[in-house]
């Protein structure tokens, strides 16, 4: 959300003319996102005071959505901006009424989505825009569903939209709805058709890079580690600090070669990429930290990096149960038993009850020597589990107190 900060003020710095609202608009989602509350508010008000028809209806979504995630909610504003949106809403032009769909599809609202896209379709039913967003909206709820057989359901609608949205641009072949089919096919693992799309892609706009990450994943996935790398490496060279193509190298190095020394460095560019593009990203300093411990073979070098990727995380999230947890897990693997144990206490304090925290506990207390205790927990765990299947972890603990 930094990165689309930087890309907006970079565009509007060389040049904005008519889509100044709109790059000032992403510009204050992108603070949203971030979790700018106060400082997207007031982006947002002061695109409002524009009274421009083309972002107002997406702009008074975006306040709304501001003003329920501030700490102290002002409900008098909520319900005065909700009376606005209604107003808003129905004579909102066909700009506004898409911009509000893809919003609304951003902060995980897909039935409102859905809602304005099929306004505009029963208006404009070739608008391709509108059909591919339709089709994005049925791979979000996809990842919702339980069933297979449901998620199924759903990646057979995506495509038929994507198709349609391809059909009707003919000959441009509008990008959103290629790489809608190729990600339909990565969902369902048909990595070869899915590399088709994404080849189209690169051949027709060969700038778009977030192509040519989904390629080098998509090889991933085929065991074509020898064409992922070259393609990271192909985005490096006009990306050097792109996040996706550096874990993707140390994830090779780590992997395939064990070159610890050249996965330091790579991670040590990684976490500079995040800190510069993503500085309060938690998720992304959580993602990015969890694998490589994994596969640090218990090498200090690489521990001691992603110990620091996981503590920024820690700090731009304190309250999250899951980064603490993890920071207690590779203090572990580094040895730290002391700390790792005052780490899970804490931990479990956050969120009582949690199975990563006792896992974790269980296994510090086996390699503390506490063997007692670390029985009587696992024996409350597996009863208290019984009629759920057996996880790898309580598999992991039960082995380690029978050595």
């Amino acid at each position: 959300w930094r990165h689309m900060q930087h890309v907006c003020n970079e565009v509007l710095r060389k040049r904005s003319g008519s889509a100044e609202g709109l790059l000032l608009f992403w510009k204050a989602f992108g603070m949203l996102q971030e979790g700018a509350i106060s400082d997207s508010i007031r982006e947002f008000e002061a695109l409002a005071a524009r009274q421009d028809a083309q972002i107002a209806l997406p702009v008074k979504i975006a306040l709304v959505h501001a003003y329920q995630q501030s700490k102290v909610t002002d409900g008098q504003e909520v319900m005065r901006l909700q009376d606005e949106l209604e107003l808003e809403d129905v004579n909102a032009p066909d700009r506004a009424r898409l911009l509000a769909g893809l919003v609304l599809c951003h902060l995980g609202e897909g039935l409102s989505a859905r809602k304005h896209v099929k306004r505009l379709l029963q208006l404009q039913p070739s608008f391709v825009p509108a059909i591919t967003l339709l089709g994005w909206l049925e791979i979000q709820e996809a990842g919702k569903e339980e069933e297979p057989e449901d998620a199924n359901a759903r990646y057979v609608a995506a495509e038929q939209h994507f198709g349609k949205a391809l059909e009707e641009s003919s000959a441009k072949k509008d990008v959103e709805a290629l790489m809608g089919r190729a990600k339909v096919h990565q969902a369902r693992e048909q990595h070869k058709e899915a590399l088709d799309f994404l080849d189209q892609v690169v051949v027709l706009h060969s700038w778009f890079l977030p192509a040519l990450v989904e390629k080098f994943q998509v090889l991933v996935a085929m065991g074509d580690w020898e064409q992922a790398v070259e393609t990271a490496e192909r985005v490096r060279s006009q990306d050097p600090q792109n996040i996706e193509a550096l874990r993707l190298m140390a994830l090779y190095q780590l992997s395939q070669e064990s070159k610890y020394s050249q996965a330091v460095n790579t991670l040590g560019e990684l976490s500079a990429a995040i800190g510069q593009l993503e500085p309060l990203n938690a998720p992304l300093y959580h993602k990015a930290a969890r694998p490589f411990a994994r596969l640090a073979g218990r090498h200090r070098g690489v521990l001691q990096l992603t110990l620091k990727l996981i503590d920024r995380a820690c700090k731009l999230a304190p309250t999250k149960c899951e980064y603490a947890a993890e920071y207690g897990y590779q203090q572990l693997l580094l040895g730290d038993l002391a700390g790792a144990a005052n780490t899970l206490r804490h931990a479990s304090a956050l969120e009582d009850g949690s199975q990563d925290v006792v896992h974790h506990q269980i296994k510090c207390q086996i390699l503390s020597g506490q063997l007692d205790e670390a029985e009587q927990q696992l024996e409350f765990i597996s009863a208290v589990q019984d009629s759920l299947e057996r996880t790898p972890e309580m598999a992991l603990c039960h082995a380690l107190l029978a050595q």
